[in-house]
């Protein structure tokens, strides 16, 4: 289990339809034409438009490189299904100078309908890189006063029961991480143990020693913490079991996911009852894990950046939702947004985002907000906060 010696605050079927009361993203491209007609004229210029508002907001939700690698499927099934998250256009007067017809389209985007519209082709996951999990659990035997971890080979001599409960959590998280299209690394099974310099090869890790072997092994993510066993205070040859993993992304000690199941033995010896309630638990534990984890990276927030937005200021209800409703839909670098305090004069969020703090923030000044105002007031790598006006 990592003893972590630094505290990180950085820390469908579906059917796409118009999203009534949603926040439209507004935009006003000027566009230009050959075509002899004005009707051809016409029709040329709004589509070029469509397309290049289309093309800006697909890379900053999924990136240029993946809009590039996947040109053929955004044509035939976004830029050509258009009405699904533009409801509104407005083609302005055509103008003529030096046989080109010039003309101004405003448009109003639905990034939350477009986002959908991804999601159903399977272009929403930006990082198309699997990560790659490992799992660095603790097992302890109270009962026998014995323990076990894969990464310390004097520990394999102290139990074979922990030994084999080991190797059979590996497989069943394993296969559970396959189903969801993700990888898990089963140290028992590739003998790591045997890899592992020695100098790591420690009862507590600190976060540098982490972050140097998720890179050994070619990792990205851990899965901390224990399984343990101890006999139940009241109860005589029934055993209590507590498990307790998290997904820890190592590069900036952020919490992805975590778990934790508690269950009493039936009554009987030791092995046979701690063995089958095991199985019990761990099943479940493996399949909730795997969905979790796989919901965090399908929404992009691997590898994102989590801000703290601090706003001052007395804000209502209605105002409160009106305000990350805008945020999610206007600034597509936010991933995940959630609030983290409420009070009578102010209101933090937790952003998902592959901005960085400042980024963020310019942003968040360009918000057009209806009777409300942010002013600026301070801004680091971890945090950003303006003050509310006319709330």
């Amino acid at each position: 289990m990592i003893k972590w010696i630094l505290v990180l605050t950085l820390s469908f079927s579906v059917t796409v339809q118009a999203q009534q009361g949603a926040e439209l993203v507004e935009k006003s491209l000027m566009g230009d034409s050959d075509e002899a007609s004005e009707v051809a004229a016409k029709k040329e210029i709004q589509e070029k438009a469509i397309n290049k508002a289309t093309d800006g907001l697909l890379k900053d939700l999924i990136g240029a490189e993946r809009v590039g690698k996947n040109s053929a499927l955004i044509q035939n099934k976004i830029y050509r299904q258009w009405t699904k998250y533009i409801p509104y256009v407005k083609n302005n007067d055509l103008v003529q100078k030096d046989k080109k017809f010039y003309m101004t389209v405003q448009m109003k985007i639905s990034v939350a309908n477009l986002r959908s519209l991804l999601k159903l082709h399977g272009l929403l996951i930006e990082d198309s890189t699997v990560p790659v999990f490992i799992p660095v659990i603790t097992l302890f035997d109270r009962v026998n006063s014995q323990q076990y971890q894969w990464w310390r080979s004097e520990s394999f001599k102290d139990s074979v029961f922990l030994n084999s409960q080991n190797q059979k959590f590996e497989k069943i998280l394993g296969n559970a991480f396959f189903k969801s299209g993700l990888q898990l690394i089963e140290p028992a099974s590739r003998k790591l143990n045997e890899q592992i310099p020695f100098v790591f090869q420690n009862e507590k890790w600190t976060l540098e020693d982490a972050q140097f072997l998720t890179l050994y092994f070619q990792s990205n993510v851990i899965l901390d913490g224990h399984i343990q066993i101890e006999k139940h205070p009241q109860q005589k040859d029934v055993y209590k079991l507590d498990l307790k993993i998290a997904a820890v992304q190592i590069s900036n000690g952020r919490y992805l996911a975590e778990l934790q199941r508690r269950a009493d033995t039936e009554k009987g010896p030791f092995n046979l009852v701690v063995e089958k309630k095991m199985n019990e638990v761990i099943e479940s534990l493996a399949a909730d894990l795997a969905t979790q984890v796989y919901e965090v990276w399908q929404r992009g927030s691997i590898g994102a950046n989590l801000i703290r937005l601090s706003l001052r200021g007395k804000l209502s209800p209605a105002n409160q939702e009106s305000l990350k409703e805008k945020l999610k839909s206007n600034i597509t670098q936010i991933k995940n947004i959630k609030e983290r305090l409420i009070s009578t004069d102010s209101l933090i969020y937790e952003i998902d985002t592959t901005s960085n703090p400042k980024e963020l923030s310019t942003k968040i000044q360009e918000l057009k907000l209806q009777g409300l105002q942010l002013q600026k007031l301070g801004e680091s790598d971890k945090e950003i906060s303006f003050q509310v006006i006319g709330a």
